[in-house]
């Protein structure tokens, strides 16, 4: 370090000035950095608890060798992506498997590719504010990985749009729920703060029952579907939310295509009630035990017609 006298202090001059900063700015990198990882390995043990809790947690967790976003794929994860593998019947090598993502709720940091206005970060920081899970009892394992790995990819892709579109759907849903009470959803505890959503993946690795004319898999993501699974965990930073992904019959997912909200909702409360705990599986039938009426039927009827059109469906 330079420094000179100057009336009987030490003065310091622009050189040494630069590199005390140049240090100050390195211990506080260093310092955040080391802050950062302790958090991390925290969220990484309240995780690893709630995987317990569905089986036996595989050792070694699914991540690919490069972060995507340095390939140049805007996958926006929080931290590097990560499935863990979970073996539903709590032993090893069992028929049951799971996927659960493993870092969408770790906190952003000064390093990661989002261009942070001055208050636009999270809080709570908790990355997206959920992780997904998606499990089967009979389904391959091929298929549930890269349906899981479809889903979140998509969801990082836009990191802060998700979560607020989830509970927007919720809000939707409890509204609907009051205005049309003869759907009998007012006494339906799933109706929480995060509704249902539905989306589709590619069906390469499903079962052919499960794949739709477009060759794509239906997929139902809500909170709780799966009897005793956690709807969120409670990370240091703040809550995060538990998301079931779990595949359709090709006839719900045309019931959904063509009833919309209305339609997911209660395939949503049908799913809910079956008595298998993981209802993801080719050999499972339709909850709506009739076709679909036709794509655009939502945008041909009114609301009410659409409404009437669910309350007519037969029982399971």
């Amino acid at each position: 370090m330079m420094i000179t006298r100057f009336f009987g202090r030490s003065t310091m001059t622009a050189g040494s000035i630069g590199n005390i900063s140049k240090m100050y700015r390195t211990a506080y990198a260093q310092k955040t950095a080391a802050k950062m990882f302790s958090t991390r390995e925290e969220n990484h043990d309240v995780r690893g608890n709630f995987f317990d809790r569905l089986g036996y947690r595989v050792p070694l967790v699914m991540a690919p060798l490069v972060n995507p976003v340095n390939t140049g794929k805007p996958f926006y994860w929080p931290s590097r992506p990560a499935w863990q593998e979970i073996s539903l019947d709590g032993r090893k090598g069992s028929k049951g498997i799971a996927f659960s993502s493993h870092g969408l709720s770790d906190q952003w940091d000064d390093n990661s590719p989002i261009d942070w206005e001055d208050d636009s970060r999270p809080d709570p920081n908790v990355g997206l504010g959920f992780e997904v899970v998606f499990g089967s009892m009979d389904l391959p394992r091929e298929a549930i990985l890269s349906a899981i790995m479809e889903a979140t990819n998509t969801f990082s892709s836009n990191p802060f749009f998700y979560l607020p579109e989830f509970k927007e759907c919720g809000k939707m849903e409890r509204q609907i729920a009051q205005d049309f009470p003869d759907l009998g959803w007012l006494d339906e505890p799933g109706l929480g703060e995060i509704g249902t959503f539905s989306i589709e993946v590619r069906g390469e690795a499903f079962p052919d029952a499960l794949v739709n004319k477009n060759g794509c898999v239906g997929i139902l993501i809500a909170n709780g579907i799966t009897k005793d699974l956690p709807i969120s965990i409670n990370l240091p930073a703040g809550k995060v939310h538990i998301l079931e992904m779990v595949a359709l019959h090709p006839d719900e997912l045309g019931h959904i295509i063509a009833c919309g909200i209305p339609g997911r909702v209660e395939i949503f409360r049908r799913l809910r009630a079956l008595s298998s705990k993981w209802c993801s599986s080719a050999t499972r039938p339709s909850v709506v035990p009739i076709l679909p009426p036709p794509n655009d039927f939502m945008r041909t009827n009114s609301e009410n017609d659409v409404i009437k059109t669910v309350s007519s469906w037969p029982p399971m």
